[in-house]
């Protein structure tokens, strides 16, 4: 049966369509997730396949323009049964020139007229840790130095506690951008996503003091930590180690069952010239993500992979200008 493609605008509407497709779909699928975006300027774009008057799936998207040739859509972690002949021309007709997309699991597309493939928008590799074990378990899976400044951290006062505070957040995040070097989004962001009700915020402090905090969302039984920033000060004191890891035990006592890193380096061979090995993960040194991938993989986890981004092409000739375009900027 041919489903009939429709924009949605009502929660329940796609709450019954989310339902109909069972787990796994992910945070960004959440209606939340897609009231926050829009709140910070992402054009979010919700579509439905109706058999009937029932939504049967649903599709989450962002639509973006690009100046004097159009917009474009964007479908991040996508159900891959849903990218079809039919859809592609329901997105020509709403005037789209081309889709990008990142499925959640291998999809073919050869078979589709101009599919590229491109670098992805979201973590293309990750580390999920099982947290359905007990805490002695989940310590033994870590790298020893992890458990150590874990302990060190605890035996020297520093404390966690769950807040919702986007000040705290911003202060610290200003220091590690500044430390790091890294682009970072601005306070009315955090702001937003802070009010998320399915986002969570852990700090650690020493002496009434932020040092470290994380900000992260569950969906079904997963949460993924998304953000991270720690204080220039009293680092000995291992406060990024401790919010992790108190942040992961009381997700734990909720029912989350597993803990999303949310982006690490490549998995590389260990006779990469170029590769460090750290609690059996390999990855190489000259990545941008290296410091970060050797701090998330002392917790141990699941090394994940997903599919490279690919484009469709609907109009040749305005997806042309578009990559001529990209050169220039």
């Amino acid at each position: 049966m041919v489903m009939i493609i429709k924009r949605i605008h009502d929660e329940k509407t796609w709450s019954h369509g989310l339902a109909s497709m069972g787990d796994g779909m992910g945070f960004m699928y959440g209606w939340n997730w897609g009231e926050f975006q829009s709140k910070t300027g992402a054009k979010v774009v919700r579509l439905g396949f109706f058999d009937g008057d029932m939504c049967q799936a649903v599709l989450y998207g962002v639509e973006q323009k690009v100046l004097f040739l159009g917009n474009f859509i964007y479908f991040p972690r996508c159900s891959a049964k849903l990218l079809s002949a039919d859809l592609f021309e329901f997105l020509r007709r709403e005037g789209y020139f081309f889709v990008r997309f990142e499925s959640e699991i291998t999809v073919e597309t050869a078979s589709v007229e101009g599919a590229v493939s491109i670098p992805n928008r979201q973590p293309k590799q990750t580390l999920v840790l099982a947290l359905d074990q007990g805490e002695d378990d989940l310590l033994a899976g870590m790298h020893e130095k992890t458990r150590y400044n874990i302990r060190l951290a605890a035996r020297k006062g520093v404390v966690v506690r769950e807040e919702k505070n986007a000040e705290i957040f911003c202060h610290l995040n200003e220091m590690t951008t500044k430390r790091d070097g890294f682009r970072s989004h601005g306070r009315g962001y955090y702001r937003e996503m802070l009010a998320v009700p399915e986002v969570k915020m852990f700090v650690a402090e020493y002496g009434g003091r932020p040092l470290a905090a994380i900000i992260g969302i569950f969906s079904e039984d997963t949460f993924t930590y998304l953000h991270g920033a720690s204080s220039d000060l009293e680092r000995n004191l291992m406060a990024p180690y401790l919010v992790q890891w108190s942040a992961m035990k009381a997700l734990r006592d909720l029912g989350v069952r597993k803990y999303d890193f949310w982006g690490v380096s490549p998995r590389v061979g260990e006779g990469d010239p170029q590769g460090v090995c750290f609690h059996g993960f390999c990855y190489s040194s000259h990545h941008k993500w290296a410091g970060v991938t050797r701090f998330k993989a002392g917790f141990g986890g699941e090394y994940i992979e997903y599919p490279e981004a690919r484009e469709v092409i609907l109009d040749r000739k305005k997806y042309k200008l578009f990559a001529l375009l990209k050169k220039f900027l």
